[in-house]
């Protein structure tokens, strides 16, 4: 169920998982290879890789192929830290690690665990998502970045100090969890 999981998040974002990917993935989660030998096939894929170009068709499989085995691994060795932007940034960044090797553009467009630089007034930034159970694309607005944004997310974020969500009821939890997914996406 771990790995429907995290196939459900990298296609939620709009990745693509290669069958030849998931096939490796399925191996290492039902015990078959270690998470070592998981990663050697990983690293080997990426020394190997002709020059990719950078489109947006190649981002979403080489996100897929490389975000899923560092998944993969949190899944083994989850970072410790306290549940904030610093953290969400800590993430980010393990889980991108490997997109800038893929070449120079590649480096530019990814910084792992950096938000994005703050975008000025009126010019939102906008990131189609593609829900292919209802066949769609939609444009959603993300925030400007200003040092303001993320403050709110961290206020957002230590409410959880205070009132864990293991605590809430049903109702309760699924309007906080929606509530909190919403401000890390708007940051995202």
């Amino acid at each position: 169920k771990s790995w429907d999981y995290a196939k459900a998040m990298i296609t939620l974002e709009g990745g693509i998982i290669a069958p030849e990917d998931d096939i490796l993935a399925r191996h290492y989660v039902k015990g078959d290879i270690s998470l070592w030998q998981y990663g050697e096939k990983m690293d080997s894929l990426l020394k190997a890789l002709p020059a990719i170009a950078l489109t947006p068709q190649n981002k979403v499989r080489m996100e897929g192929r490389f975000v899923t085995r560092r998944l993969l691994e949190l899944r083994e060795y989850p970072l410790k830290g306290v549940f904030n932007s610093t953290y969400l940034k800590a993430i980010h960044r393990y889980l991108f690690q490997d997109m800038p090797k893929i070449g120079d553009a590649w480096a530019k467009e990814y910084t792992p665990g950096e938000f994005r630089p703050p975008r000025p007034e009126g010019k939102p930034w906008i990131k189609r998502r593609h829900i292919s159970r209802v066949e769609r694309d939609f444009y959603i607005a993300y925030s400007n970045m200003k040092p303001s944004v993320i403050t709110n997310l961290d206020e957002v974020l230590n409410e959880l100090k205070f009132r864990p969500l293991s605590k809430l009821t049903v109702e309760e939890f699924a309007v906080k969890i929606a509530s909190i997914y919403a401000h890390i996406d708007y940051v995202h």
